[in-house]
């Protein structure tokens, strides 16, 4: 009954587009639910293969590793796995204007606005992908292999989750725990930022403290990654201030600013940077880049820089930094400012 209420409501606050694609999420939200099995059940079955076992264990360890470090109550969240017909969970679709990069927002009733839109079912992701496009924007799709419901739900571990190796995993699970323990309400770009940032810092203090053999190789690996995902956010930024001292009268003048910046810059710098930094499989290598990936990156990437500042003027302590940010939330709500990322750095400039 509660569904059926709140679709009534979206449908007199929404349209019906909007309507259709919130009953698909949650039909799609609710399957991952049911078909949950415990994870001793999953253990004590004999037919499940060892691998599998090791994750879930591992999941389990880290789980309780963030629950000692925050002392955060995590419930029954990933005491449950589901088993997915699909590599990916979901599918994210990102738009942009072919003048701007800069992710537009689909917002909702209750749950506000998001800088993309994660579909269940990929083809209803790749039919949404295309209209966008038709409308003239550009559009850029990806796989999504894990993702939180902030506490809503008992969020499962998903097969998804196994493509991983055990630090990636490892970084997986403090990010997606961390958007439970503290998520800014309208601020998906500033959660992910920080999600990416705690989960990246959490792992690294997590195997710092075992005799792990693989963890340097990791922690390099983790650097180099960093270095270009932070030059394809400095990228995007550059080709952003470009559409704007430009001007672009028409899509195919800003398709071909688009172009040249891409043919001319950006691959010749991923080229160099891939190389120079060792990384053989090289994902930005690979597929179109559009405005869309690029806002994408950014909705994830933009502010690492600030928050590592942020984190050395509070002597590397995680603890302190996530108190000095729920600080500064309280005095963001008191004040007149609407953007919470400026207010929070401009006063770690200020202290510099």
């Amino acid at each position: 009954m509660d569904f059926l209420k709140l679709l009534l409501l979206c449908l007199l606050l929404s349209g019906c587009a909007k309507v259709i694609y919130i009953a698909e999420q949650t039909k799609g939200q609710l399957s991952l639910q049911w078909n949950g099995i415990e994870n001793k059940k999953l253990l004590d079955d004999v037919t499940v293969p060892p691998e599998i076992k090791q994750k879930v264990q591992l999941i389990e360890k880290y789980k309780q590793y963030f629950y000692e470090y925050w002392k955060i109550e995590l419930g029954g969240i990933y005491s449950k796995t589901t088993m997915l017909e699909n590599e990916a969970v979901t599918w994210l679709v990102i738009t942009s204007k072919w003048d701007e990069v800069k992710a537009l927002k689909e917002c909702f009733p209750f749950t506000g606005c998001f800088p993309y839109l994660g579909f269940f079912n990929k083809k209803s992701a790749q039919a949404w992908m295309k209209d966008k496009q038709r409308s003239g924007f550009q559009a850029w799709m990806r796989p999504v292999y894990a993702y939180s419901t902030l506490g809503y739900f008992e969020d499962r571990i998903l097969s998804s989750f196994f493509e991983y190796d055990q630090y990636e995993l490892a970084e997986l699970v403090f990010h997606e725990l961390f958007h439970v323990m503290y998520f800014l309400k309208n601020n998906v770009e500033f959660n992910e930022n920080l999600a990416n940032f705690y989960g990246e810092e959490m792992a690294k203090e997590y195997f710092e403290k075992s005799s792990d053999s693989g963890y340097l190789e990791w922690k390099n690996r983790l650097k180099a990654s960093s270095v270009l995902r932070r030059k394809i956010s400095s990228h995007a930024s550059e080709l952003n201030q470009l559409y704007a001292a430009q001007k672009p009268k028409s899509q195919a003048d800003g398709e071909a600013i688009l172009q040249s910046f891409v043919d001319e810059k950006f691959k010749p710098m991923i080229e160099n940077e891939c190389n120079k930094l060792g990384l053989n499989n090289c994902s930005a290598k690979k597929g179109e880049w559009n405005n869309a990936r690029f806002a994408a990156m950014l909705t994830y990437e933009k502010a690492a820089p600030d928050f590592h500042s942020l984190f050395k003027t509070h002597g590397d302590n995680l603890k302190d930094m996530l108190s000095y940010i729920k600080d500064r939330e309280k005095e963001f709500n008191d004040s007149n400012q609407k953007d919470f990322t400026a207010f929070l750095f401009s006063s770690t400039i200020d202290q510099k």
